[in-house]
């Protein structure tokens, strides 16, 4: 209650009309220590703070959104706070840490609400190391016919063993780059390698894009120097594996039927025995094979946030 009647009387501050806030940089790369990492936030129009600063928040590897405590009355400080007065804001952060990683926002507060600006990334990189960090591309498992009646699909971009939880994507199709909007959020892994990160990206794509063979890959850059790509995909290949599938389907069900009676037999055998035997359908070694080509997917379901826990939209 209190929170909202202190952006109530802050916006009383405030004499914005259509404002929009913008951050100058989409993404920023840093080493733990190094100095100073710098967000400007813009506005479209004026904003008379009288004396109230806008507001900076970060939303961390756990997709939680948290306010930055901007006030400083003594050296060193975490944050320090510019501003012109009017139209232009900076946050500065003088000595970069791990934790400080996520994806930054401003806003000024409305009567009852926040606008935020869009987001700007920040990787600290406390290993240089790419050795265990994978790039993958997937496509959505749908048929021609499912093609003909729909009008764009979603390729898929995953990066795992990253040491940053946030990371910057890159699109390539068909020799064209195109940089993700929005930064990857990763998500916190743990195994016999220690800790990292993974992360994905998704590009809506025209489905006659795919359907005409256009060859697809991804990218993830680590910092202002690496991008790790994903291998090339394209409809054709996807297409060349279900001929393929099909041209020996024919002859797989023959063995397959043959296969079955004989174990048949065999299991009726050894049943007097105790003995248990395992049989593996060879249709399946055929299908795993042909997806080597193109990888995809059935289904994306995203881990839902924990009751009680509070999130502020961008």
């Amino acid at each position: 209650m209190w929170r909202i009647l202190g952006y109530a009387l802050a916006a009383v501050c405030f004499e914005v009309s259509e404002t929009s806030l913008s951050l100058s940089s989409s993404h920023h790369f840093a080493s733990p220590g190094e100095s100073p990492v710098e967000f400007t936030c813009t506005s479209r129009a004026v904003i008379e703070s009288g004396g109230v600063r806008l507001l900076w928040f970060r939303k961390n590897a756990s997709d939680v959104m948290e306010r930055l405590d901007t006030k400083c009355n003594e050296s060193p400080c975490k944050y320090t706070n510019e501003s012109n007065g009017r139209d232009t804001f900076k946050l500065k952060i003088p000595k970069t840490e791990r934790d400080d990683s996520g994806t930054y926002y401003c806003a000024h507060p409305l009567v009852m609400d926040l606008e935020f600006s869009n987001g700007a990334a920040l990787s600290v990189i406390t290993d240089s190391s790419t050795e265990t960090t994978s790039v993958s591309i997937l496509a959505p498992a749908v048929s021609a016919s499912a093609l003909d009646s729909t009008g764009t699909l979603t390729l898929v971009c995953l990066a795992r063993g990253l040491s940053s939880p946030a990371v910057r994507f890159q699109w390539f199709i068909s020799g064209n780059v195109t940089t993700a909007t929005a930064p990857g959020s990763g998500i916190k892994e743990t195994g016999g390698g220690g800790e990292s990160y993974s992360a994905t990206s998704r590009l809506t794509i025209p489905a006659e894009t795919w359907r005409s063979g256009a060859v697809c890959a991804c990218g993830a850059q680590l910092n202002s120097s690496t991008v790790i790509r994903s291998r090339e995909i394209s409809y054709t290949a996807g297409a060349s594996c279900r001929v393929y599938y099909a041209a020996f389907s024919g002859a797989a069900l023959l063995a397959v039927a043959a296969a079955i009676l004989a174990t048949c037999a065999w299991l009726h055998f050894c049943s007097k025995g105790g003995n248990r035997i395992l049989f593996i359908h060879p249709v399946f070694d055929l299908q795993m094979r042909c997806n080597d080509d193109l990888v995809t997917y059935a289904h994306l379901e995203f881990v839902p946030q924990k009751k009680g826990r509070r999130k502020r939209q961008a």
